[in-house]
């Protein structure tokens, strides 16, 4: 299977989940990858995640991903 190209922007507290502590990332993924494989892979706990999108657009974790997309998510936020 080929490899894809993706960025990822991970915003508030879930850029500290990734080995590498940063917001963005350019990812090779496998094709056919979904956002809840490639957040999976950045070792982000999908119960802390509140809102994805893909491209700008509100996406589903089970969005297959294509070459090129580009993907944000945004946590959970809590308080009081």
């Amino acid at each position: 299977m080929s490899k894809i190209s993706v960025a990822v922007k991970l915003l508030g507290h879930l850029m500290w989940y990734p080995d590498q502590k940063q917001k963005q990332h350019k990812l090779q993924v496998k094709e056919g990858t979904t956002i809840k494989e490639l957040l999976e892979e950045l070792k982000v706990p999908i119960a802390e995640v509140n809102y994805v999108s893909k491209n700008g657009q509100r996406a589903d974790l089970n969005a297959t991903l294509n070459d090129g997309d580009w993907v944000e998510v945004i946590p959970t936020i809590g308080g009081g």
